[in-house]
């Protein structure tokens, strides 16, 4: 999905496809547009390929760099210098249920469903909520599942029991919500 040129994306990381505002740097991400649409942040070819490198970025921060709690993270993610970083703190502790001071690994390592939910969290605040959900439910899910499939933040994180779903069971998993979307629809359109 590309926000570039959609009309109803007026936050500035979702017209360039970088909803967590990553900064230029010479980092080689997947998708990377050069030179930048942007004079401070990175644009990319797809929400999707944007979404992974906050993705990749913040699991780096947790478990490499050792920066494992919110206040840890987000005092490098978002300095105070360019950051009211008290209050963004406080926002993704309330939206995600995460003590700022817990510790964000298990013996190194990140679960899937912390990230997921710091991902969405971080655009919510990144772009604003009523931005953040121009990016559907769907597309943020295979971003932060193609994101862990990443071999340069694989190692980080923990894999649910079983390992994580084939694609066929992913759809599979959504066969089923499609299926209520679709009665829910017709019920409505015969009100």
């Amino acid at each position: 999905m590309d926000f570039r040129g959609n009309k109803q994306a007026t936050a500035r990381g979702l017209r360039i496809n970088n909803p967590f505002n990553l900064k230029k740097t010479a980092i080689g991400w997947k998708g990377k547009v050069t030179p930048s649409l942007d004079s401070t942040f990175e644009t990319f070819d797809t929400i999707e390929n944007g979404i992974r490198a906050g993705i990749i970025d913040i699991v780096g921060d947790i478990a490499k760099d050792k920066k494992d709690t919110l206040v840890k993270l987000f005092h490098a993610f978002a300095p105070p210098f360019e950051n009211d970083t008290t209050s963004y703190i406080a926002y993704v502790s309330k939206v995600t249920g995460i003590d700022q001071n817990a510790p964000l690994t298990v013996a190194g390592k990140v679960d899937a469903g912390t990230i997921a939910k710091l991902a969405s969290a971080i655009i919510a605040r990144e772009q604003g909520p009523a931005q953040a959900k121009l990016i559907p439910a769907s597309v943020l899910s295979d971003a932060v599942y193609n994101a862990l499939q990443s071999p340069n933040i694989k190692k980080y994180v923990s894999t649910p029991p079983g390992g994580f779903p084939s694609v066929n069971e992913r759809l599979n998993d959504y066969s089923g919500l499609i299926l209520i979307f679709i009665v829910l629809l017709l019920i409505i359109s015969t009100l």
